[in-house]
């Protein structure tokens, strides 16, 4: 009798308390990375509130052409510029080869901050070249 009630004990504790403590610590890990997301989130506030007070983009009577060679040019990146096709009056396509990443990403926050420009679609590809890209990506102009 005593030897069933060990064996009750034991089972008990492996089949039964062993996952439920498994399963407490796996939870407490998730509450964690979801309190780190928070903090980040919560951080990120004041950064989020800068651009909705950024100043309204300018429109100079410039084509969009002539504003993306320009700021090409001022990013450093106006070889690597390879294609511009123009999808309509607001829409561009955009390809550039062995772009230096960083270079390309000042254009774009150019783009973004001075007209208005909005990604409607990228795709960025890693080249054997550290910190080169090659990008495709449309933008629409307001």
């Amino acid at each position: 009798m005593l030897g069933g009630g060990v064996l009750f004990a034991v089972l008990y504790g492996v089949l039964l308390l062993e996952p439920l403590q498994q399963r407490a610590e796996s939870l407490d890990k998730s509450r964690r990375a979801e309190a780190a997301t928070l903090a980040w989130l919560e951080a990120q506030r004041e950064l989020v509130a800068s651009y909705a007070q950024a100043p309204t983009p300018v429109n100079d009577g410039r084509s969009v052409l002539a504003v993306m060679n320009e700021a090409a040019s001022a990013a450093g990146i106006a070889g690597q510029l390879k294609r511009i096709t123009p999808l309509d009056e607001s829409q561009i396509i955009a390809g550039f080869e062995d772009v230096p990443y960083g270079g390309f990403m000042r254009w774009l926050q150019t783009l973004t901050l001075e007209r208005g420009a909005r990604v409607l679609r990228l795709r960025m590809e890693r080249r054997p070249v550290a910190g080169l890209v090659s990008v495709e990506l449309t933008l629409g102009f307001p």
